[in-house]
């Protein structure tokens, strides 16, 4: 998830194709500034898409697997990191490319819920519970490291 760290650079350098370092003013600064304010409306939407996404994934996971949400939120993001780099690249769409921030926003959801809803649905399992050597040795309470 490190690119959401540098999201708004990757804005204002690779699709708006602008210059921080240019000076105050010119049209290479101005138009690195703007990729940046429009970087920090896309980080917006994912923080968005994050919030609603955790919200609902409650519902959507009684229906569906925790290993297919979990493959679906590493699937969303890379197809939508990956088409976001092919959209900078090949074509002249600039703020379009935030909508593609949700699945930023998936996948920050998928790796904030799912391992911890896991771990949750392990410790009130009676199977894992008492599964020491003789069946009765109470695990996951920090002692069985």
């Amino acid at each position: 998830l490190s690119v959401m760290l540098f999201f708004t650079d990757f804005m204002g350098r690779g699709v708006y194709h602008g210059n921080p370092s240019a000076p105050e003013g010119s049209p290479d600064r101005l138009l690195y500034d703007k990729g940046v304010m429009i970087g920090c409306w896309g980080l917006t939407i994912n923080a968005a898409s994050c919030a609603i996404y955790s919200m609902s994934l409650d519902r959507i996971l009684r229906h569906v697997s925790y290993k297919t949400m979990y493959i679906f939120g590493y699937f969303v993001f890379g197809a939508g990191i990956g088409s976001m780099a092919i959209i900078a690249q090949l074509t002249e769409m600039r703020w379009e490319i935030i909508f593609l921030c949700p699945a930023m926003g998936i996948m920050s959801g998928t790796l904030s819920n799912i391992p911890y809803k896991l771990i949750s649905q392990y410790h009130t399992n009676q199977k894992y519970i008492h599964s020491g050597v003789e069946g009765t040795e109470c695990r996951g309470m920090g002692i069985d490291c």
